[in-house]
């Protein structure tokens, strides 16, 4: 019985080990502001009107990230202001983070290379949280651009039944 409990502890105490292992190991290399050398997340816009919109439409509009820095610009975090809002990266190459929202338990990360562009799709749902009037929703991503290390765009809408 004594060897049964000491190999579970010893087994426990591996898995806690190799969590903080993995949990620990910095994949995101941060940067300082002074750093020439950094990630630079350069956005044209950060907020958009979709106008009118009935209570049963769906809209979207894409935002443009792009990497104007020297080292590779990492996108994760993605996460939206309300359940009504879905946030998607979509880069050139055809790579599509899953429609993320405020509450999506998510790992999902990218990388653009210097000069590399990717979409950001936020979409509007307004029958998913009935509101009507004049309404504001947002996306965010975390990048490790130290000059911007969350990036927040907005789209508003006019909605009604």
């Amino acid at each position: 019985m004594r060897n049964y409990l000491a190999a579970f502890i010893v087994i426990i105490l591996l898995v806690i080990l190799g969590a903080i292992a993995i949990g620990g190991s910095n994949t995101n290399p941060s940067y300082s502001q002074k750093d020439p050398n950094k990630p630079i997340a350069q956005v044209n816009e950060k907020s958009f009107n979709l106008g009118d919109m009935n209570v049963n439409d769906t809209k979207a509009y894409d935002f443009s990230i792009t990497n104007t820095g020297k080292k590779d610009l990492t996108l994760n975090r993605i996460s939206t202001s309300c359940d009504c809002t879905f946030a998607k990266i979509i880069k050139a190459d055809g790579t599509e983070s899953p429609n993320l929202t405020m509450n999506s338990a998510n790992q999902w990360q990218t990388s653009l290379k210097t000069g590399e562009s990717a979409k950001l799709r936020v979409t509007y749902k307004p029958s998913i949280m009935p509101l009507e009037g004049l309404v504001d929703r947002y996306a965010t991503v975390a990048t490790n651009d130290p000059d911007n290390p969350k990036l927040e765009f907005k789209v508003s809408a006019k909605v009604s039944k």
